[in-house]
């Protein structure tokens, strides 16, 4: 509180005070947690991380955690619990943001998996992000398929060919067959 009080040589007074609050000085985190939405099995796949400081002091002693489905594998999981504890960020400045920290794994389970990042500093401050992904059953080509059986829902393929429309006895000519993949799920065997 702030009061300034003003007298004139007539004894008159007059006295106005303000309150005003000042912000105690203190780390404020952000995360982004960005990467892909759908995979299919066997897939590895990355998620990048990046934290910021918004606050105005600097945030000591980060540590980031991921916590994950037993559907994704990281190969700095040594213990095989589903996560990966306490790698350190060190410190961050006020306004400033950490290089990016990349979270890879190996996709190995359908349906809906999901990771946690958790990020802690010193004085208890603690923020998370989650990323769900949508992982499929990877295709396999059936061996013996013969072209009038239907393919499996979401394949699809278009070939082309391109080769002289005729040739004679005896001449070398050379084709060429492109098969593309256009279909919504991976193809094994073509």
């Amino acid at each position: 509180k702030f009061c300034a009080t003003v007298r004139t040589a007539e004894s008159l007074q007059s006295e106005h005070c303000t309150q005003t609050e000042v912000p105690s000085a203190e780390p404020q985190l952000d995360l982004q947690l960005t990467g892909q939405q759908t995979a299919t099995v066997g897939d590895f796949i990355t998620f990048q991380v990046v934290v910021t400081n918004r606050g105005s002091a600097p945030a000591t002693g980060l540590l980031i955690t991921d916590r994950f489905d037993p559907g994704l594998r990281s190969e700095h999981d040594t213990l095989g619990t589903g996560q990966i504890a306490n790698r350190s960020l060190g410190r961050l400045s006020p306004g400033s943001t950490s290089p990016p920290i990349t979270l890879e794994f190996e996709v190995v389970a359908a349906g809906r998996q999901t990771h946690e990042v958790e990020v802690t500093a010193d004085g208890g401050i603690s923020v998370r992000r989650s990323a769900t992904i949508e992982v499929r059953e990877r295709a396999t080509g059936t061996p013996g398929r013969f072209p009038d059986q239907p393919l499996p829902a979401g394949a699809a393929i278009d070939i082309t060919k391109e080769c002289p429309r005729q040739a004679r006895v005896g001449d070398k000519f050379t084709m060429k067959i492109v098969a593309q993949n256009t279909g919504s799920i991976d193809l094994y065997n073509v």
